[in-house]
Formats: C-alpha cells, sequence, structure tokens
C-alpha cells in the first residue's frame, strides 16, 4: 500500500441525480407532437422545449425548500432560466436542473439536478440541508483537471490485497469498480473522474460520509492520482 505523500490533483466535486420518464408525460407535451425517431440536435431541441415546464417546476420546489430551511428573503437567492435549464444560487449552494433526451430509450427523458458548489464548510456537514437534498442527488461525481490513468490505477489496486478482492474491471482496462460492501458503496473510476453511489440508498449524510472513507483507501492504495471529497469552499 502505497504510503507516501502525493498532491492532490485539482479537481471539482458535484452531487447530482437523475429521474427519467416518458417525454408524452411532460407537461407541454401536445397531441401534435411526435416521439423523437432519432437522437440529433433538433430532437433534443424538442425534449428541452417540451420540458421547460417541468424544469422550472422542480428548480422552484428546490428552491423554495431552501427557501423554508433557511429563512431566505427575496435577496438571498437568485434563479437564471434557461432553454432546458435552471440556475440557482443561494447562500448555501449552487445548483441546477436541466432537461435532455435519453440516449438509450428515445421515448424517455433525463431530468436532471446538479448540487456543483456547497459553499462552504459548514454546509458539507449540514445533515438538514444534506437530508433535504437527498430526495434529488444520489451520486458523488469528482472530475480532476486532467485525465485519469486507468490501467496506472488499476495494477496500483491490485498490488493491494484488501482492495484486490473488491475490483472489477473490463477486458480492456478502460474503467474499473470497487464495491466497498463494508461502506455501503460503489466507486466507479475511468480517466474522466470518479463516481459513487451508494449500494442501498440511505440519504446524502451517509453517502458523503462513506464515500470519504472510500477515498482515503483509493488515495492510500496508489500514488498515481489522490482527491478530497470537497475543497475547503465545499466544490
Amino acid at each position: 500500500m502505497y504510503k507516501g505523500t502525493f498532491p492532490m490533483v485539482a479537481h471539482q466535486t458535484i452531487l447530482f441525480g437523475i429521474q427519467k420518464g416518458a417525454i408524452r408525460k411532460l407537461r407541454n407535451f401536445a397531441s401534435g407532437h411526435h416521439i423523437p425517431s432519432d437522437y440529433n440536435a433538433s430532437a433534443c431541441a424538442f425534449v428541452e422545449k417540451v420540458g421547460q415546464a417541468d424544469v422550472e417546476a422542480l428548480a422552484r420546489q428546490i428552491l423554495d425548500e431552501q427557501r423554508q430551511l433557511h429563512a431566505l428573503k427575496r435577496v438571498d437567492f437568485s434563479l437564471e432560466i434557461l432553454r432546458g435549464r435552471v440556475l440557482v444560487e443561494t447562500p448555501q449552494l449552487s445548483f441546477s436542473v436541466s432537461i435532455s433526451l435519453d440516449p438509450e430509450q428515445l421515448k424517455q427523458y433525463c431530468l436532471r439536478v446538479e448540487i456543483t458548489a456547497l459553499k462552504s464548510a459548514s454546509a458539507v456537514i449540514d445533515s438538514a440541508l444534506l437530508d433535504s437534498l437527498s430526495p434529488y442527488c444520489h451520486t458523488v461525481s469528482i472530475t480532476p483537471s486532467m485525465a485519469i490513468d486507468v490501467v496506472a490505477i488499476i495494477d496500483a489496486i491490485e498490488a493491494v490485497e484488501d482492495l484486490r478482492s473488491i475490483l472489477n474491471y473490463p477486458h480492456d482496462a478502460s474503467e474499473c469498480h470497487l464495491r466497498f460492501d463494508s461502506l455501503n458503496l460503489n466507486l466507479s473510476i475511468n480517466e474522466r473522474g470518479l463516481e459513487m453511489e451508494s449500494i442501498l440508498p440511505k440519504g446524502l449524510p451517509e453517502l458523503l460520509e462513506q464515500s470519504a472513507k472510500a477515498l482515503t483507501a483509493f488515495n492510500q492504495s496508489n500514488s498515481v492520482v489522490h482527491f478530497s471529497l470537497f475543497t475547503e469552499s465545499g466544490s
């Protein structure tokens, strides 16, 4: 197991969740509309258009919950409406809601909620805040400023007896997965970054706590790349 000191790679941490549903169920889908038959720019734009009301409704729902939780005044928050996307800022966090066409199931949309920043160290451990976001987000994503050498990561992990047995990867070693049953957590790694999800969802407070433990094990296993769960600012 790697015991030395290795500099952290610059990275961004976000929390996200995706809800899927039938395009026909979107609020602005009309009887004269047609379900996309191909995945292309016009089909994606169509889903953004007919899903606009659903995006705005979900963004306002989350914002209203944050306003109530933190007793926010009108001057405390901002909401920017774009096509198929809404961006929201509060003193505690930044989040967005967006909609897209599901590339694998053309009859479906993907409604994505992203927490792009928790704006203080206290927000990261604020159980009330995290509980309020748990219905919408179930994945921790870490995106580094440089590509990850997945092959080197696999070689390093396979040299660690405690991790070798929970490691899986395809024959081309393009990605790898660690299943931490003791932490109720799956950790996936590819060249673009890391994702962590609970095996059995139990809310964001537990997900973040167990993700931090999994990252510690990951960092100790290799000298290739190291990550922290959040920066000091919470992003």
